[in-house]
């Protein structure tokens, strides 16, 4: 944006955008009413329409803005924890990794490891200076900015700290870059304009880590100043449920310099070029404030989310230990479902038929993932778990695909229960599947384990979405048929 003197109409648009969006929605609806109003007992002329239009469209322009503007949220306010609480994690995560060690086969190991990770959390807790990141895209002054806080050294000397030299481009961020932040108290992402899609996406996931962001708008000096406090006013509203207002601020890390002219006492004149100061004190102030205030809680977030971050490690492998031996279970169980099916094929799939099977596998399942079912809390269970399968449309779907995998096949196996062998296989493949992935996400309370009806529904959901595929049901068929066919006949698929 260039600084060019606005003509009467960008003084109005930059006026209007300036007011609190409040008074926008108040302005822009209000005159839009009156305007509809007029426009209802008067026939507009031509001038008339136009500015009737003109208001109108600021009433629907507000209405807009305040239905699609996101309300305060509370993505900025951070939990408030205490000592006690992150200790108390550290002693829950000490608890879940003696669980892997003892279902381990490498558990001393697992143990050395983990036990050196949260003793080095423990005794961060005791830090007393800030980790501080410049973040932002190229050219938008982030090594002028370093080299402007390094000049303060009564802030850095005593509450912070740069943790590394290099610096994230957002322009084309990834997951993992921003990861690599993760261990970082407070970052200062500067921007020299309205966000882009990959500065916003570069917000969005820091927030998602729990980041303590100051959002910076630089370059202000090459504004009017009424653009650049309209622009950071629209960064706030942008912003707002993801960073702070009061972290959103304007600065000039290398003002351009500006001409002046000095008239002399003959008449003549001298023109010079000066350079203006740095614009960081508000940068300045808000960093001391932070240093001041924060300094405990800041410590205290970031070891909690390296906390969570060792205890999803931790549980990531225990639930691959146990996915391990739970899915030959499910394979057991889903044969022998299938033998009872063609054994004794039904008109349609009975899932009452094999609810007694699935019901044996899910406290066999329940077991493994060291949760108590009694068999016949375990059958009941299975009896949500079919019809939770029926309305996902199970029955009708695996039917046709099956069907269509067999139509190239002797007629002697679909007749023969062929159909409803497999249905009983996939069925209960499909059950065993989803009650492991609710094992790993509702592990058992105090109170016991309690089934979570509408979390199984959606992870059914997604096991069914990702095994709905005609090439798992052709490797199913085949493998049931080499189990339930006569001795030495071969068993054709169909490609």
């Amino acid at each position: 944006m260039s600084a060019q003197m606005p003509n009467s109409q960008n003084v109005m648009q930059q006026w209007f955008g300036s007011l609190p969006f409040s008074k926008q929605l108040l302005i822009g609806g209000g005159a839009g009413l009156i305007a509809t109003g007029y426009g209802l007992t008067h026939l507009p002329n031509p001038i008339e329409l136009i500015t009737l239009a003109g208001f109108a469209g600021a009433g629907v322009w507000g209405v807009r803005r305040f239905w699609q503007s996101p309300g305060p949220s509370d993505l900025t306010k951070a939990k408030v924890l205490t000592l006690a609480q992150v200790k108390g994690a550290i002693a829950q995560v000490q608890t879940q990794l003696e669980q892997l060690v003892n279902e381990s086969s490498d558990g001393a190991s697992l143990r050395e490891r983990y036990t050196a990770q949260l003793l080095e959390i423990e005794q961060s807790l005791s830090r007393q200076t800030l980790e501080l990141q410049i973040v932002g895209t190229r050219a938008v002054g982030k090594t002028t900015l370093r080299q402007l806080l390094a000049a303060s050294p009564e802030l850095f000397q005593q509450n912070w700290c740069f943790t590394t030299s290099d610096e994230l481009a957002t322009e084309a961020v990834q997951p993992d870059s921003v990861e690599a932040l993760k261990d970082i108290d407070v970052l200062l992402f500067v921007v020299q304009g309205d966000l882009t899609q990959g500065e916003w996406g570069a917000l969005q996931q820091l927030q998602s880590l729990g980041k303590r962001v100051l959002l910076l708008l630089n370059k202000q000096d090459q504004y009017l100043p009424a653009q650049a406090e309209l622009l950071l006013e629209q960064l706030k509203q942008r912003v707002q449920g993801v960073v702070a207002g009061e972290d959103v601020m304007a600065i000039a890390t290398s003002p351009q310099p500006f001409k002046i002219r000095r008239h002399q006492e003959d008449g003549t004149y001298q023109e010079t070029w000066e350079t203006p100061q740095p614009q960081v004190e508000s940068l300045l102030n808000r960093m001391q404030g932070i240093a001041a205030q924060e300094v405990k809680q800041l410590v205290l977030q970031r070891a909690y989310q390296q906390i969570l971050g060792v205890q999803t490690t931790i549980q990531d492998g225990l639930n691959q230990l146990r996915r391990d031996r739970t899915l030959p279970l499910i394979e057991r169980y889903q044969w022998i479902a299938a033998g009872a099916a063609f054994a004794n094929p039904l008109p349609s799939l009975d899932m009452v038929a094999t609810a007694a099977i699935t019901g044996k596998m899910i406290q066999a399942l329940a077991q493994a993932y060291q949760i108590q079912l009694s068999l016949d809390r375990a059958t009941e269970i299975a009896g949500v778990l079919a019809k939770t399968l029926i309305q996902m449309g199970l029955v009708e779907a695996s039917s046709q695909m099956i069907s269509a995998v067999l139509k190239g096949n002797a007629a002697t196996y679909v007749v023969g229960g062929t159909i409803q062998g497999v249905g009983a296989a996939y069925f209960t493949r499909m059950a065993g599947l989803s009650l492991i992935e609710l094992f790993e996400v509702h592990r058992t309370s105090a109170s016991g384990w309690q089934l979570d009806s509408a979390a199984l529904g959606r992870i059914v959901q997604r096991v069914l979405g990702q095994h709905q595929r005609l090439d798992v049901f052709k490797d199913l068929v085949q493998q049931t048929l080499g189990r339930l066919r006569p001795e030495g006949e071969a068993a054709i698929v169909s490609a």
